[in-house]
């Protein structure tokens, strides 16, 4: 009877060991869960600011096309008037 209660109150500490690590996990495991949550916040910014940089940079990309093109525009059209003007801009 003795090595049975013996046996008995160390089996109850291995018990109340394996709850308080339990208990300790749970808590990390809680922890990690808002990590988690508030790492997945913050991606779901930072998304949505570098869309909003991908944008702008497109936009710009766009008018500077445009403005290459005037340019090239206004290149072609003084060259036509230098070609046909005999190398004047201006006419006599």
């Amino acid at each position: 009877v003795a090595d049975a209660l013996r046996t008995n109150a160390a089996t109850e500490e291995v018990a109340a060991s394996t709850l308080n690590q339990l208990q300790r996990q749970g808590e990390q495991l809680g922890a990690a869960q808002e990590t988690t949550q508030q790492t997945q916040a913050t991606v779901h910014e930072a998304r949505g600011v570098l869309n909003l940089m991908s944008w702008r940079i497109a936009k710009e990309k766009f008018y500077l096309c445009v403005l290459i093109l005037a340019l090239l525009a206004i290149d072609v059209a003084l060259a036509y008037r230098l070609a046909t003007n005999d190398g004047r801009l201006a006419g006599k």
